[in-house]
């Protein structure tokens, strides 16, 4: 089994015997038992029932996106035209990814699996940003679920957008493609421990209420 599924196991794990809930408690618990259940049944009985799982990857891909977008939207204050803004630029960009890449699902699905990582991303150095111009100690940074989330998720950003990006020329270059999964699962292992560190940060705060 892949390290990163281990860690969100034992993510899923923390956030599942958490005694305090709220609303993104749930949603981020729900979250990560999707993880769970897409990489340890759904991509390999559809991996073992097909030739590959791609299609199926690209859909769980877009909907983690999708996931982080609420999640940030949730996380701290933002206006909401900034939002709207987004949306639209979105938009925008998946027709025009359609016009490009309409003919190959998987590129196109790729495609706009990157603009949704790098919205996030761009909403992840908003959100440190806005966090450290606060007038906060070191200790309530520590303990913010939010910054080991933020971390993990640019860290995986920076991994697969290379990857993302140039996928026609990777899977054409098949040993050039091998390199730069390899890269990507050391991506996915640093944005697994940022889920595992936002749990462990979610079941700390609700020890201390508690």
């Amino acid at each position: 089994m892949k390290e990163y599924i281990i860690i969100n196991i034992f993510t899923l794990i923390i956030l599942f015997f958490n005694n305090k809930k709220n609303k993104i408690y749930l949603y981020f618990l729900t979250f990560v038992f999707c993880i769970v259940l897409f990489e340890v049944i759904i991509a390999p009985f559809y991996k073992k029932e097909n030739l590959n799982n791609h299609i199926p990857y690209c859909y769980f891909a877009i909907s983690c996106g999708i996931f982080y977008l609420v999640f940030y939207y949730f996380s701290y204050p933002l206006k909401n035209e900034i939002y709207i803004l987004l949306f639209s630029s979105l938009v925008f960009i998946i027709f025009v990814l359609y016009y490009y890449f309409g003919n190959s699902p998987f590129i196109f699905m790729s495609k706009i699996y990157l603009a949704l990582l790098s919205v996030s991303a761009f909403l992840g150095v908003r959100y440190l940003k806005f966090r450290l111009n606060e007038e906060l100690t070191i200790k309530k940074l520590y303990w913010d679920p939010y910054i080991y989330f933020t971390f993990g998720l640019l860290i995986f950003y920076t991994t697969s957008f290379p990857l993302l990006l140039f996928l026609e020329t990777l899977i054409a270059s098949g040993k050039l493609m091998k390199t730069y999964s390899s890269i990507l699962k050391v991506g996915n292992i640093f944005l697994s421990l940022g889920y595992l560190g936002a749990a462990i940060c979610i079941r700390k705060e609700a020890q201390s209420i508690g």
